[in-house]
């Protein structure tokens, strides 16, 4: 008798459908645009999360300068790999400087990681483009100084700095209303490199907006609330918006030349459209 007849004698039929959904990636939904999409969802300025992001920041900060000495070890850290390579292809070795435009860098964990891994006499301007709740948290935090220091918009950055030696964006367009342009944006800026990293892209010529689900304890670094806050963890959902990876790639090479495509992950975002791959990217700016 085969195995799978015996299974369907000895479970009764009810179990096998139950076992057979729980064995299902959850699909998450679809709608028609971003403005959709949040209205069945929260939002990314929601006061809760901002607050649980600050404060995991600021215990990294705690920690991390306890040792300033990065380890090979911390290479198995997507982070600090994706951060490494994005400071190591900006760095002026004539001035000992570097510039960089952050968009959606958070409380600024890149920062305090890059500054972890460069030699102290290696200057850094690093600017943080985040929503106006996270960098109004930041800013009375106290986590921006002489080298940090964040900004509303990606305009404001620009105003106050005219070049960038590289323009970094890690897992963030995708949770902006439009990606497309915004990543317009980011390639009209002055820049020698843009790195972008962990970005789903979608092989069809069709824009995807769907929900992504989480604990509230996994946003930010770490896995824990730190517990001082107070706060309970909970399930949260945001927007998130899956361009066109043709229409994504004919757009960098109008401003840009892509020195190296990386396909970072495969399957993410499982919806009812179907799933997604990561990539990053690496663009030289045309003059």
């Amino acid at each position: 008798m085969k195995l799978k007849s015996l299974i369907k004698q000895l479970i009764p039929p009810i179990m096998l459908k139950i076992f057979n959904f729980s064995s299902k990636k959850q699909l998450q939904p679809t709608f028609s645009n971003f403005k959709e999409a949040l209205a069945n969802a929260g939002s990314y300025e929601d006061e809760v999360l901002i607050k649980v992001i600050v404060a995991k920041t600021l215990k990294f900060i705690e920690e991390f300068e306890m040792n300033s000495t990065i380890s090979f070890e911390n290479l198995s850290n997507s982070r600090t790999v994706r951060t490494l390579l994005a400071v190591i292809s900006g760095v002026n070795k004539k001035t000992n400087e570097l510039t960089v435009l952050d968009f959606g860098g958070s409380a600024g964990v890149h920062y305090f990681t890059a500054r972890q891994i460069l030699n102290s006499n290696i200057k850094l301007n690093w600017l943080i483009v985040e929503t106006q709740s996270m960098v109004q948290e930041a800013k009375a935090s106290g986590l921006e100084n002489d080298e940090l220091k964040f900004f509303a918009s990606i305009k404001e950055a620009k105003d106050n700095y005219k070049t960038f030696d590289v323009v970094y964006s890690n897992y963030a367009l995708c949770y902006t209303p439009n990606p497309l342009d915004y990543l317009s944006q980011l390639l009209k800026l002055n820049f020698k490199i843009l790195y972008i990293t962990n970005t789903a892209l979608n092989e069809n010529n069709e824009e995807v907006t769907g929900l992504q689900s989480s604990f509230l304890s996994t946003n930010g670094i770490g896995r824990e609330i730190p517990t001082h806050l107070n706060i309970k963890d909970k399930k949260i959902q945001y927007p998130f918006v899956i361009p066109s990876k043709k229409i994504f790639e004919n757009l960098i090479i109008k401003y840009g030349e892509i020195i190296s495509v990386i396909k970072e992950s495969s399957s993410t975002y499982y919806t009812d459209k179907g799933n997604f791959d990561n990539y990053g990217y690496f663009v030289k700016k045309i003059n």
